[in-house]
């Protein structure tokens, strides 16, 4: 019964599978045998998967598990545990999958079956890498290897160096994966085993593919092909060609690509797979699309889909549909009817992405036609669809913008419909949408504590990924400090491991959202109308609203408010290619060697000069940039007169106007409440946590490991500035800077609470932070552009047992409640800076301030100077001592030292800004 069972199942008669499983199973309870009825459970249980019936398969699972503990043999019992744990992880369960592998494997390690151990692991290792837990897996696979290797199992062998050079690849070491699929390549080919050949020969064909060394791909991939031809596994030939059709497409090479796919097509005939050819036919359309053969792709487009509907694939229909769309532009009604089919399949399948899409696509269509009310229609559906999946989307955390910044094409045809219109307050409005949407949702009291709602081993399991992810951090750190020869290329693999590591704790974060509906359930703010925006604005300001259209394009809105309250606001076109010249002037600024006067002069005229009526009498401007314009400095941009931005406008900075409005309704602590939190001049003991060298004062820092930011390497500047990097054999600079920083603040405010040197420690902020309303952090920063909320503060090197490491990061300031912090100064590099995230504006460590509830915050776009510095910050304090707003002190304070011959450079009077509420 067990193999008429097995049979059935393979050959797809479920059914039959079924009555065969449960005849097993009660024979198995006739007889009786424990044994032969725990293996029915589990064909039974996997049955039940293949029928959908997920709580059936867990139930026999479960009984299974029951009833071998009674078994005696502990053959028989890791048998069944080895099945089950495979089982469950199909069923989507890996935790117990694990448990149940584990299990097995201390069971065939008491019996000292070494086949048995190494096929447990091969398992586990493939439960850990479906479930993401990538380290685990490696770890699992090279042990099986260790032990086939031992027991001359050498096809299983072969598998595993796949396996692990595949988890190498994931993890973002391709060199390691290259090697290890090297090894099998030499096994395999001393062995003429052709299917191991011809896995190894693909695998090598998508790493060098994936490294953009295509001519290479494509000789692995034929070569994999030469193996598939005598193997004799037609339908992996077939996928190997169509793989190398897309690399000649990659190569320009359609032609050649079109005679892969021909041979591929005819394969999957020969072999009667009608859904393998449904899903390859489209390429073929795509390729003489390339070709610029429109009516031949045409051909091939509705050949696919004749094919893709008798064989019942409507997930690659849709597709056809759209290509059949975009082809069809020209000839509007029939795009349209294209587009509609497809928006019917995705309705069908409740795809909302996808649904939004196509909306999108119409509304583009029905604009470009002139049918203006078709096409507000067509953006209004689509964005009702994203606005549905913005509420069921969780949490809400900084990863969401990124998957929210692909669905931002609805909001931006929409944005250039009404400004077409002339309709230019509804676009202000609709403009609020497209920006800091998951920042404002946070900063409406959204934020869920994950672990709290976690079993303890996914706590566990979080926890471990988190901690996976900050030690690659610190190693990055640790390079860059040390700056040895090798120290760059180790920093760039650390940074690749980084954005996997990253990668795989969101993906389980939003696994574990997905399982509990409660994470699910967060606030979503309001968006602040315009009135309400126009309102909290002062008459003496004016606000300057940068936002994102179709084509890449940028909209300028200026909004005002008269004398009556009244407010105004208007659009103008932003030019395109400034990003040269803005890269230029910030290039300019972080060197007080290199001019800076003409690229500030050509920005004014560019952004600002057009609207110079509209600043007539202003006293304050509020910048909210949105992409590039985050790096531009505002501060220095030179009009007509050559005079400083900063010179004449207290200027302050927001993700959009609505986190603006948005910090400014944040409650504040009664004005009579003066407590100050400051840490300062950290002992970083880079012996115990580095183990460099001594330290060379007074030379310039390296931004990265074996780069020089200056041209001249022998004209150091003579006080080290705030950046981590120094020269190479070196460690963390001290900086006497801060320390000066932390005594004139003790002598401004007599009851601050000031930590230096060894006492100023990354727990003093976690535990305490929320019971000041100023924080001033002076120290180093590290800005992780593989992992925004990895960048840091370096704080003293961590007391034994505290748990922490001294480094600060903004995922650890994201998770403290600081509702009742009214100013955080980071007196550190670059510490406005992180990945720009089109839609969410710059994520990083100002991004986990206001998230924590912190509403303003002074940071720097660039290496600071040390001595300078000091100087500003003393003059910023000394200016809200008087009674100036925080944006009019720091304008005052940098006025101020612009004046000193020495500091004339805006590296040195222009790096920090105020982000938030400027009161």
């Amino acid at each position: 019964m067990v193999i008429l069972g097995e049979t059935a199942h393979q050959e797809g008669e479920l059914a039959r599978s079924l009555e065969y499983w449960q005849q097993a199973r009660r024979v198995a309870q006739q007889i009786p045998s424990l044994g032969r009825e725990t293996h029915a459970l589990v064909g039974l249980g996997r049955l039940y998967i293949a029928l959908g019936q997920r709580e059936k398969a867990h139930t026999a699972f479960q009984e299974g598990i029951r009833l071998n503990r009674t078994l005696e043999s502990k053959l028989e019992k890791a048998v069944f545990l080895q099945d089950c744990g495979y089982s469950l992880s199909l069923l989507g369960e890996p935790a117990e999958a694990l448990v149940a592998l584990e299990e097995a494997e201390q069971l065939w390690r008491e019996q000292g079956n070494a086949k048995g151990i190494a096929d447990t692991l091969d398992l586990k290792s493939h439960v850990c890498r479906r479930s993401n837990q990538l380290q685990k897996a490696l770890d699992a696979a090279l042990a099986s290897l260790h032990l086939y290797q031992e027991l001359k199992e050498g096809l299983k062998a072969m598998i595993a160096l796949n396996k692990i050079a595949l988890m190498y690849q994931d993890l973002g070491d391709p060199q390691k994966a290259i090697a290890y699929l090297n090894q099998t390549l030499q096994q395999g080919e001393s062995q003429h085993d052709t299917r191991i050949l011809g896995e190894t020969l693909s695998h090598l064909g998508l790493i060098y593919q994936g490294l953009g060394e295509l001519g290479k791909a494509l000789e692995y991939s034929q070569g994999a092909a030469r193996a598939r031809r005598q193997d004799g596994t037609p339908l992996a030939l077939a996928w190997e060609l169509g793989r190398q059709a897309s690399l000649h497409a990659e190569l320009k090479q359609p032609e050649k690509g079109l005679k892969c796919l021909e041979e591929a097509l005819q394969i999957s005939r020969t072999t009667k797979n009608p859904k393998f050819e449904a899903e390859l036919t489209p390429a073929v359309g795509q390729l003489y699309e390339r070709l610029k053969q429109p009516q031949k792709a045409r051909e091939w487009y509705e050949k696919a889909l004749r094919l893709q509907r008798e064989a019942g694939v409507p997930e690659a229909e849709v597709f056809t549909l759209q290509n059949l769309g975009e082809l069809s532009i020209s000839r509007p009604e029939i795009a349209r009817s294209y587009f509609l089919q497809a928006q019917k399949l995705y309705q069908t399948q409740a795809n909302r992405i996808g649904e939004a899409g196509v909306l999108t696509r119409l509304g583009h269509l029905a604009y470009q036609q002139g049918h203006r009310t078709a096409a507000e229609k067509s953006y209004q559906q689509a964005l009702s669809l994203v606005e549905q999946l913005r509420r069921d989307a969780g949490n809400g955390t900084s990863a969401q913008g990124t998957f929210f910044e692909s669905l931002r094409d609805p909001y931006l045809g929409y944005l250039t419909l009404l400004l077409g219109q002339g309709r230019t307050t509804e676009a202000f409005t609709l403009a609020q949408k497209t920006k800091a949407r998951g920042l404002l949702d946070l900063m409406a009291g959204g934020k869920i504590d994950l672990s709290a709602q976690l079993t303890d081993a996914e706590r566990a399991q979080e926890q471990q990924k988190r901690a996976q992810c900050e030690q690659l951090s610190t190693i990055m750190v640790q390079e860059a400090a040390r700056n040895e020869v090798g120290s760059k290329k180790r920093f760039e693999a650390r940074k690749a491991e980084l954005a996997v590591a990253e990668r795989e704790l969101a993906l389980f974060q939003d696994q574990l959202y997905a399982k509990y509906p409660s994470l699910q359930q967060r606030r979503v703010a309001k968006i602040a109308s315009l009135d309400q925006i126009a309102k909290a604005l002062p008459t003496d300001a004016a606000l300057l609203e940068f936002a994102p259209l179709d084509g890449n394009r940028t909209v300028l809105f200026v909004l005002t408010r008269d004398r009556t309250g009244k407010p105004t606001v208007t659009a103008h076109k932003v030019p395109h290619s400034l990003e040269q010249p803005m890269r230029a002037l910030r290039e300019a600024c972080t060197n007080p060697k290199k001019p800076w006067k003409a690229e500030a002069s050509r920005l004014y005229q560019a952004l600002l000069a057009p609207i110079e009526a509209r600043l007539l009498g202003k006293a304050q401007l509020v910048v909210c940039p949105d992409r590039s314009l985050w790096d531009v400095p505002f501060a220095v941009l030179l009009d007509k007169h050559q005079t400083p931005l900063l010179s004449r406008f207290a200027l302050s900075y927001a993700s959009s106007a609505a986190t603006w409005h948005a910090a400014q309704s944040v409650p504040r602590k009664a004005s009579g409440s003066s407590k100050l939190l400051v840490l300062a001049n950290p002992q970083f003991d880079a012996e115990k946590r580095f183990e460099n060298g001594p330290t060379v004062p007074g030379q310039r820092p390296i931004t990265v490991p074996g780069q020089r930011p200056i041209t001249v390497p022998d004209r150091p500047i003579t006080v080290p500035d705030r950046d981590l990097f120094v020269p190479r054999a070196t460690r963390l600079v001290d900086l006497p800077g801060t320390q000066r920083e932390a005594d004139a603040l003790a002598k401004r405010f007599p009851h601050a609470v000031i930590y230096t040197r060894s006492k100023a420690q990354e727990s003093v902020v976690k535990n305490t932070a929320r019971q000041f309303q100023r924080i001033h952090l002076a120290s180093h920063a590290f800005v992780n552009d593989a992992a925004p909320l990895l960048s840091s503060i370096v704080l003293a090197n961590p007391t034994p047992c505290s748990g922490d490491d001294g480094f600060l990061t903004a995922r650890e300031i994201f998770e403290l409640d600081l509702s009742g912090v009214e100013l955080v100064v980071l007196s550190a590099c670059n510490t406005a800076r992180g990945q720009k995230q089109g839609g969410e504006g710059v994520v990083g460590l100002t991004w986990a301030l206001f998230a924590a509830g912190c509403p303003t915050q002074v940071l720097s776009q660039w290496a600071v100077d040390d001595a300078s510095t000091a100087t500003l910050m003393n003059q910023f304090y000394a200016g809200m001592g008087k009674g100036q707003s925080k944006a009019s002190a720091l304008r005052s304070a940098a006025l101020q030292l612009r004046q000193s011959q020495r500091y004339t450079h805006p590296y040195y009077w222009a790096p920090f800004v105020l982000i938030g509420d400027p009161r």
